[in-house]
């Protein structure tokens, strides 16, 4: 499937911009008969990248069980991922290690440091880079729980049951842990502090796809390459 034919489905699907600030989104889009990984600025940059960077893809069916990954069909193309199933999904769940990459007095290259220094950067410091996401489709009896990914944003509530001015609680998990006092990034650069045990609550002013995400940085020591692995992770949802 190419790029601008998911851009179309996108518009047939009715997905409303979403401008958290970051230079790139994790989101995954339900298309006729596949559940594309999609990599850009949700929704309305597509970038291609290399199938290889899609390491993981799990997905619960609406009673909360995990579907099988003999039912998921993984299908490689040449700028990008997708999966099939002829099960019900409710929700999935993504991992993507992009890379490495490295802040520069000349800004950020998609280089690791060794390569930046030898063409002649100013490297500040250096980091690899992997991103989650979780994307709902379906009211179901799992969407408020964690789904075993590493960092992972696990809403209180079924989003998919949230009205327009209710409220949504949104826990940030690391490694099986709270990750207390960050800040997520919602819609159109919205700050949602989070407390002591990871949690944070999210105003749903209107309808249309809501994006939350938040980064974290995990020190790095002995590896001449990277001075920090960056963690992303996004979850996605529309309010009807």
């Amino acid at each position: 499937m190419t790029r601008i034919r998911i851009f179309f489905v996108f518009a047939l699907l009715g997905f409303s911009p979403v401008n958290a600030a970051h230079a790139h989104h994790l989101w995954v889009v339900k298309t006729d008969d596949s559940y594309v990984v999609a990599r850009g600025i949700l929704p309305e940059r597509l970038d291609p990248y290399k199938p290889e960077c899609v390491k993981d893809f799990v997905a619960l069916g609406p009673e909360g069980t995990m579907i099988s990954a003999e039912k998921l069909q993984r299908i490689d193309e040449t700028d990008g991922v997708r999966f099939r199933t002829s099960e019900s999904v409710s929700l999935v769940g993504v991992t993507c290690d992009w890379g490495y990459r490295v802040n520069t007095t000349q800004g950020k290259k998609l280089l690791r440091r060794q390569e930046a220094e030898k063409a002649g950067f100013r490297v500040v410091d250096s980091f690899f880079s992997t991103q989650y996401g979780k994307v709902f489709f379906k009211e179901g009896a799992g969407n408020t729980k964690p789904i075993g990914i590493k960092f992972e944003l696990i809403p209180l509530e079924d989003p998919l049951r949230i009205p327009v001015g209710g409220e949504l609680s949104i826990q940030a998990v690391f490694d099986g842990k709270p990750l207390a006092n960050v800040t997520l990034l919602g819609n159109d650069k919205e700050e949602i502090p989070t407390d002591q045990n990871g949690t944070g609550r999210m105003k749903i002013t209107k309808k249309g796809t809501h994006l939350l995400m938040v980064g974290h940085k995990v020190p790095v020591k002995g590896d001449p390459e990277k001075d920090y692995d960056l963690l992303t992770t996004f979850l996605v949802f529309e309010v009807r």
